[in-house]
């Protein structure tokens, strides 16, 4: 073989050579948004599978049939399965024990405050009529809630007949979690998942800027800019599921031991590692009073937030030791 002829094909295997490793560098990044979850879910994922777009499908459709297991209102839930047994004992899956648990943490955490047994006064309460339930319908609704009352084993719940879980405190940021449990097994590179404003991010070579929502403007006005990766973000305020009667606000996050609308705050946002941890902390930070909850998050490792509430001198805030250093 003549010496020009072996450098053609020397130089025709490192063109193939390259070729082939920049194919398998390639990365594809794909978006697509669906209604689930009662609110508009983001999924963003980067990866090198070329089946991008089909793997993104399959995630909407996990979401989905999430939801229809742990919604309190879909028809034949696991949780609507639990909440109408007439036995006392029911079985509950991993998953569920997982969340049980939390809140079982929670509630002690809060004085009693955040509670997952809240499903009899959910029920009672109509925010798109805008109606406030009758002082008898809350105290009836009130005999049936108490974390206390129920038992929590690793494959079973025992509850008394008429008490009723509601898990849409946490389901949300439990249902992204698992979301990016299987896109890691799917060796995704990164994703950025937002579900109504509970945003969990992996892999970002930058942190990525967001904003919080000011609980006094418009919707679309911010109050803080943060910047986060490889974190998980979630916000409760009492503008977002609400309505006015005779000039008070009446808001969807309710405390257990009032059956009214808690007062403390107006918004509480939340930095943790993991979506469900901080969907749950919003809420419960929600229902402290301030100081309370500053304390309370400040003794937690790894978790930040910032409370907004209302002053006589207009809207205050306080914040965590840590979450400055998320602040842009």
């Amino acid at each position: 073989m003549k010496r020009k002829d072996v450098i053609n094909i020397i130089l025709l295997i490192i063109l193939l050579a390259g070729g082939y490793f920049l194919h398998k560098r390639r990365t594809y990044t794909v978006t697509g948004s669906q209604f689930l979850l009662d609110t508009i879910v983001e999924i963003t994922i980067t990866s090198r599978n070329p089946a991008s777009n089909e793997l993104l499908s399959r995630c909407f459709t996990l979401v989905d049939s999430l939801d229809q297991e742990l919604s309190y209102y879909q028809e034949n839930s696991i949780i609507q399965n639990i909440n109408l047994s007439e036995s006392d004992t029911v079985s509950i899956t991993s998953g569920i024990h997982d969340m049980l648990q939390i809140g079982r943490d929670l509630y002690l955490q809060s004085d009693s405050l955040y509670d997952l047994s809240v499903g009899a006064l959910t029920e009672i309460w109509d925010f798109e009529a805008g109606q406030v339930p009758l002082v008898v319908e809350i105290e009836q609704a009130l005999s049936f809630v108490g974390y206390d009352k129920i038992l929590i084993r690793q494959d079973s719940l025992v509850r008394p007949a008429g008490v009723k879980l509601n898990l849409g405190s946490l389901a949300k940021g439990y249902i992204i979690d698992r979301l990016c449990n299987y896109l890691e097994k799917q060796e995704v590179l990164s994703a950025i998942i937002n579900a109504g404003g509970d945003i969990r991010l992996f892999g970002q070579k930058k942190p990525l800027r967001i904003g919080i929502q000011h609980p006094r403007e418009e919707k679309n006005e911010v109050i803080k800019v943060i910047r986060i990766k490889d974190a998980a973000i979630a916000t409760s305020g009492d503008y977002e599921r609400s309505f006015f009667l005779d000039g008070v606000r009446y808001h969807h996050l309710l405390n257990p031991l009032t059956g009214y609308p808690a007062m403390n705050n107006i918004s509480v946002t939340v930095i943790a590692s993991t979506a469900v941890i901080a969907d749950a902390y919003s809420t419960a930070l929600f229902l402290l009073p301030a100081g309370k909850a500053i304390a309370l998050a400040d003794s937690l490792p790894g978790l930040e937030a910032i409370i907004f509430f209302e002053t006589t001198s207009g809207l205050s805030s306080r914040q965590t030791d840590g979450f400055a250093d998320f602040l842009e």
